[in-house]
């Protein structure tokens, strides 16, 4: 009996002890940190360039050259209308034209000598240019029977088969140039003042594990006021095999850099009735203080007002506590 009576004074006295130690908390002082504050936004990736090819001469098609999904060269024939009614007007507008310009020197050696007005010369030179005119619009024409590519890219889309019949303006063809890239993002409109032409960025696709460096290109001249968005704009090397247009990246602005910003875990601030705050270790206890948040930066938040470099921010066992509640504290210093 007398030993049980002696094991509950001990447990009692043992738990006076611990009550007067406090709760053990461990704290920390915020750290001074130089950030360099980034911001990411979702980039669709567009090709540098967009064509589609039509038609500039009506009559069916003879001659198919490439299919969808081939990659062209500047200049490559991609396909050819068929042209004998118009090589047959050319070699007829030849003739008029080879007439005409006799005709044109018979006249001018007459006029010299007097033996025609100068009303006769000036119908023969009108009837010269307009065979000229005439046999320089058919060429034209007949040049215009076969579609070519603009520039270096891949057809990713054929609209004709062998024998359709096209008229002028009728798409055949659409042309990507794929040896650059453009990527278009919407900025935040609040970060709209910090965003400006040749800023330096990064290009992230996580799924493929690529990250690019860029300049900002483009950027939209206003706020686009239903997204209150501002659109900016980057291209890049398409040297890359993996990427392709459509896909979605990440586009990683540097906005600005601080210095002696003062950062302390996320997980030591707490949601208070009256806005966020923390639990410092002073003499012994725990006060509560207010803070004015700031950016999150990894696991850490920059506090902008609130907190001074030598504070005890406590860090574990805040849960636990309530203003004015004593604590032991293990001291970590960073």
């Amino acid at each position: 009996m007398k030993h049980s009576i002696l094991a509950i004074l001990l447990i009692h006295t043992w738990g006076l002890a611990q009550s007067d130690r406090g709760v053990l908390v461990r704290a920390t002082k915020p750290e001074l940190r130089t950030l360099h504050l980034k911001a990411s936004y979702p980039l669709e990736i567009l090709p540098y360039r967009v064509a589609t090819l039509a038609a500039e001469w009506n009559g069916p098609i003879v001659a198919i050259d490439v299919e969808e999904f081939e990659r062209v060269k500047k200049g490559q024939a991609l396909s050819r209308i068929d042209t004998r009614i118009l090589e047959y007007q050319i070699q007829e507008a030849e003739a008029n034209y080879q007439y005409a310009e006799k005709q044109l020197k018979r006249y001018q050696g007459l006029h010299e000598r007097k033996a025609v007005t100068e009303q006769a010369l000036l119908e023969v030179e009108l009837n010269h240019q307009v065979a000229e005119v005439t046999l320089n619009r058919l060429k034209l024409q007949h040049r215009k029977a076969t579609t070519k590519a603009p520039w270096s890219g891949i057809i990713s889309k054929k609209t004709i088969e062998l024998g359709d019949f096209v008229t002028p303006g009728q798409p055949l063809y659409v042309l990507l140039d794929d040896t650059q890239f453009r990527g278009r993002a919407s900025v935040s409109g609040k970060d709209a003042s910090l965003i400006k032409k040749g800023l330096p960025a990064r290009v992230s696709f996580q799924n493929i594990q690529t990250e690019i460096e860029v300049v900002i290109s483009k950027v939209a001249p206003a706020i686009d006021p239903e997204t209150r968005n501002l659109e900016v704009e980057v291209v890049f090397d398409g040297n890359s095999e993996l990427i392709r247009p459509g896909m979605v990246a990440e586009l990683e602005i540097e906005q600005k850099t601080m210095e002696n910003a003062m950062c302390i875990p996320l997980s030591s601030i707490l949601e208070f009735e009256d806005g966020k705050g923390v639990y410092l270790a002073a003499n012994g206890k725990a006060i509560k203080r207010m803070i004015t948040p700031g950016e999150v930066n990894g696991d850490k938040m920059i506090v902008l007002s609130g907190l001074s470099p030598d504070d005890h921010v406590i860090v574990e066992g805040q849960n636990q506590i309530s203003n004015g509640t004593q604590i032991t504290m293990t001291e970590e210093e960073q």
